[in-house]
Order: C-alpha cells, then sequence, then structure tokens
C-alpha cells in the first residue's frame, strides 16, 4: 500500500488511478482466501482499507468514516467478502460429489444437520442471506439445491451495494456533521470534479466540504460550545459561522464573492441554492468554488 502511495506520488497519479492500483494490488493480498475466515472479526482488514484514503486524502483522522467513504465512493470490503463468501459457497454446491471441497461441505453439513452444531462459516452464510433479504436462498441452500454462482454473484453484489450506500445514507442522516455534509454530497460516488481540476485545487473544496477547517461552527463543535453560539467573527451580523453564511451571506467577503460565485447563484440565496451549486457540474464554476473556499479558509484562519 505504502509503495502505491509512493510511486502514485512521484508520479503524480490521478485519485482514480490511485484507487485503481489499491484494488489491483492491494485488495486481493488482504482477501486472499477470505471465502474461508470471512466470518472472523475483519476489523484489522477494514482498517487497513481505511488507511489508505486517510493517506491519500489531506484530511484529519477525526474525519468520520462516512465522509472517507463518500469523497471516494467505496464501500466496506466486508462487502467483498460477503459477496465472495457466499459465490464460493454455491461453487463447492454445485461442483462434483468427489472433489475434496465438496466432501468436506458434505461433513460440515452434516454435523450442522444431526449434532445441531452451529459452525461459523455456516452461521455467517445464513447471516449474509438474512441480511440481504434473501433468506430463500437459504432455505434451498439446506435443501441441498445448488444455486448457479454467476447468478448469485450479480444479486448479490447489487444488493449489498444498495445496503451499503442506505447504511452511508443513515450515517449522515444521524450525524451533527452530517447535516451539512449531505448538501455538498448526495452520491457514494467518486466526484468528476476530481478527476477532471487540479488535486491541488480539488483538496481546498474536499476540506471544506468535510468540515476539515476552522470556521466557528467547526471550532464551536471542538469546544462544546452551543450552536448559536458559534457566531462569524468577521462581520456584525451575529450569524452563526457556517459554510453557507460566509459562501452566501458575510459582507467580509462580498468582493470575492462577485469573483468566484455566478449572480445566478448569488442573488436571493437560499438552502436550495446553496445544494446546487455545491452540486454543480460545470468544472469551471467549481474550479472558482474551490479557489473561494480557500480564501474562505485561509482568511477565516488566520483571524482566529
Amino acid at each position: 500500500m505504502y509503495f502505491v502511495l509512493r510511486k502514485s506520488k512521484t508520479f503524480n497519479l490521478s485519485i482514480k488511478c490511485q484507487l485503481y492500483l489499491f484494488d489491483a494490488m492491494v485488495d486481493p493480498i488482504l482477501l486472499y482466501g477470505c471465502e474461508i475466515w470471512g466470518f472472523e472479526n475483519c476489523k484489522q482488514i477494514e482498517s487497513v482499507h481505511l488507511n489508505f484514503p486517510r493517506k491519500l486524502l489531506p484530511i484529519r483522522k477525526s474525519t468520520h468514516l462516512y465522509m472517507l467513504y463518500g469523497e471516494l465512493g467505496r464501500v466496506p470490503l466486508s462487502n467483498s467478502i460477503k459477496c465472495r463468501m457466499v459465490c464460493f459457497g454455491a461453487k463447492v454446491l454445485s461442483g462434483k460429489e468427489q472433489k475434496l471441497s465438496r466432501i468436506l461441505y458434505q461433513m460440515l453439513y452434516i454435523e450442522v444437520c444431526t449434532n445441531n452444531s452451529c459452525k461459523k462459516w455456516i452461521k455467517c452464510l445464513e447471516s449474509i442471506f438474512n441480511e440481504t433479504g434473501f433468506s430463500f436462498y437459504w432455505l434451498t441452500w439446506l435443501s441441498q439445491q445448488a444455486i448457479p454462482p454467476n447468478a448469485l454473484k450479480s444479486i448479490m453484489s447489487l444488493t449489498l451495494s444498495d445496503i451499503a450506500t442506505h447504511t452511508w445514507n443513515a450515517e449522515i442522516t444521524h450525524s451533527s456533521k452530517g447535516i451539512t455534509y449531505r448538501i455538498f454530497k448526495t452520491e457514494l460516488v467518486l466526484e468528476k470534479y476530481k478527476l477532471v481540476i487540479p488535486f491541488s485545487l480539488a483538496v481546498k473544496f474536499l476540506l471544506f466540504g468535510t468540515s476539515c477547517h476552522h470556521l466557528p461552527i467547526e471550532l464551536g463543535r471542538w469546544h462544546n460550545i452551543p450552536v448559536k453560539e458559534r457566531t462569524c467573527k468577521l462581520c456584525d451580523m451575529s450569524d452563526v459561522g457556517d459554510e453557507f453564511h460566509f459562501i452566501f451571506v458575510c459582507p467580509y467577503f462580498k468582493p470575492q464573492r462577485k469573483l468566484y460565485v455566478p449572480i445566478s447563484y448569488a442573488k436571493n440565496p437560499n438552502i436550495l441554492k446553496f445544494k446546487e451549486l455545491f452540486n454543480c457540474k460545470k468544472i469551471n464554476v467549481i474550479k472558482k468554488l474551490c479557489t473561494f473556499c480557500n480564501v474562505i479558509m485561509k482568511t477565516v484562519k488566520s483571524s482566529m
């Protein structure tokens, strides 16, 4: 993993390329044989997976996991483990009876049925089917009826991806930081602007969106200051110094706002325009917005 990071920095590789290299070079090592050991605690495996985006993106260690996943369009490796476990089991069940894997599976199955034994691997498969809403597949499994591995892989992969997206949205909803973050981020995908504009510029947008800044709304969170008291110190409006205030309202940044924010957004600003601006697909608009975010963060930090 560190080899990938080092070479990526040397050759100035894009984020997309670095993620591809991680999936091609690191994932296979982390997940080797996970079809067998996937029922065990996978936190150590996931910690390596999460360590990569933390090294890739210049964000704080305290940044929430849903922000890491969201900014790079990633899902937990447990999804791949679950999918591979189920597909491996289906291949074993549909394989020839004289194969060693089928014989061992049959011994395990008989022990579970006759002794009512709770085998971790079998139990894990059952929980995966129940979690994904395919309990009827588990009943088919118990009756020793083979399920086509390719069809199962496609269905399971799509379902686990949907569950990951739903979980990601739920975490954003129940997080205090998520109130603002869900305005910046609406989909669990790697945004196009990160691939088109220079990384050094995209980082400013990323830091602003993930609350890795020193705006009053974030500083107040560190010191447990009530939200209403986290006011802007650069103007006399007594507004909460959040991202919306500095982008659209604060008089201190009026000259920069004219330069970097299109008039269609700046005129009569509201939360809908705020969301529309930060999810704009026009690269020129995003570039200017990145620059404006950088100006705001630098100014606020220097005024502390």
